[in-house]
């Protein structure tokens, strides 16, 4: 197997790399040869200019992760900010079904605000927590961009649903 400090990658990963063929007819790679130490090189630098986070979020986060166990690991953290969407979620599909139409208790509504305000400073003090510990890894991150992700869709739901988009849109 090649090291990582060199800049060739080895004949049998090179498939990874590759589009299917079929559908889009193209075997092109995803990432040009002269790119791959790039990937194995990356390292994610998140920034902001939001008052709001320079000003609150983040240090409230801070605040929070100064009072933490040092040996909690942050994709607990990330499983707990996590959590309330998806409570929100099985509270709106349980008590108004999975129609994104009709009316909306108005606590609803609110308990949906205070949990996507939870999962966004949990979704911040896991990435504070790794760095205060060290423990920050690529499958960290992409644990935590996953679960984003998947909180950006119930998000989308819910407030289709608070909305009252309906289903002919």
């Amino acid at each position: 197997m090649t090291s990582l400090k060199t800049n060739t990658v080895p004949e049998s990963d090179k498939i990874q790399y590759q589009c299917p063929t079929g559908v889009l007819g193209s075997n092109r790679p995803y990432i040009k040869e002269k790119d791959h130490t790039h990937v194995l090189n990356h390292k994610y630098v998140g920034g902001t200019d939001s008052l709001y986070y320079a000003y609150v979020q983040s240090p409230l986060c801070d605040w929070i992760v100064s009072k933490l166990p040092s040996n909690l690991a942050p994709n607990t953290i990330t499983l707990i900010g996590f959590a309330f969407n998806v409570l929100t979620q099985l509270v709106m599909i349980y008590k108004y079904g999975d129609s994104t139409e009709g009316p909306l208790d108005s606590w609803f509504c609110v308990f949906a605000c205070i949990s996507f305000f939870c999962y966004c400073v949990l979704d911040n003090c896991d990435g504070k927590q790794a760095r205060r510990t060290g423990s920050g890894s690529p499958m960290g991150m992409l644990f935590d961009h996953g679960l984003d992700a998947c909180t950006a869709v119930m998000q989308n739901i819910q407030i289709q649903r608070m909305m009252q988009v309906g289903s002919g849109w």
